[in-house]
């Protein structure tokens, strides 16, 4: 079960991606994933999730011997993804299925709730509840990365949002400032990177630093590392600063 604001949340996350991809289990342990439509016109205290299947089709069986599932949502608009672990159940509830029959529904069982095929109400029990916004950290960078690239090689922002900024930079074991002291720390020992190293400075006083601090850092990487890495370090905060009071 989760909280009210998490299933509030959740609601706003996943209410306009009606199509999501449940994944359920064979008998002999391959898994297979398959395109549904969410019916809910909203989320009850259970979180969970309505669909219509057919009542003798493939998901039906496999789902009836094994009920743990996974739905996974994604919004590439808004780069939202969620994923739900459950378990599954059926529901003969006619009364339930002519509240959440629809014309989307309508074109899978044209027979209404009472078609051959189905349909089968499918209920998807919420258990745990994971989400990643894969959104770029505009804030540190000093600028959005809504850029004419982007938009010629998409494949350059696909990589950025989720790997990079999505599945590196949101994970929560260092905040903001943490992360970016160990990279302005690990580009000054590295010769060749001084765009990099600047750049950083630059997206460490964006989140928090203070000047002061990152020459103070560069103390630091003297007395614990070497005069090379103090220098890179040192100029680079330099051409930095330079570049922003031109600003």
């Amino acid at each position: 079960m989760i909280d009210d604001d998490a299933r509030s949340q959740l609601w706003k996350l996943i209410e306009n991606t009606k199509v999501c991809m449940l994944t359920h289990r064979h008998s002999d342990g391959r898994l297979h994933s398959q395109p549904l439509t969410t019916q809910n016109k909203e989320l009850d205290a259970g979180a969970t999730l309505y669909f219509f299947v057919q009542k003798d089709g493939e998901l039906a069986r496999h789902v009836s011997s094994d009920p743990n599932v996974n739905v996974a949502y994604a919004n590439i608009d808004d780069d939202d993804y969620v994923s739900i672990s459950g378990s599954a159940t059926f529901s003969a509830d006619r009364l339930m299925k002519e509240r959440l029959f629809n014309t989307i529904a309508k074109a899978w069982f044209p027979g209404g709730v009472d078609d051959r095929a189905g349909p089968e109400a499918l209920h998807s029990h919420g258990r745990r509840v994971a989400r990643r916004r894969h959104r770029p950290p505009d804030q540190a960078l000093g600028w959005s990365c809504k850029r004419a690239v982007y938009e010629f090689v998409p494949a350059v922002d696909q990589y950025l949002k989720s790997h990079l900024f999505g599945a590196i930079i949101e994970r929560d074991n260092l905040d903001w400032q943490s992360r970016e002291l160990a990279t302005v720390g690990m580009l000054s020992a590295l010769p060749g990177a001084d765009a990099q190293l600047q750049a950083h400075m630059g997206f460490s006083m964006n989140v928090g630093i203070t000047a002061s601090q990152l020459q103070e850092l560069t103390h630091v990487l003297a007395d614990k590392v070497d005069a090379e890495a103090a220098r890179r370090a040192r100029e680079a905060l330099a051409r930095q600063l330079a570049s922003r009071e031109k600003r």
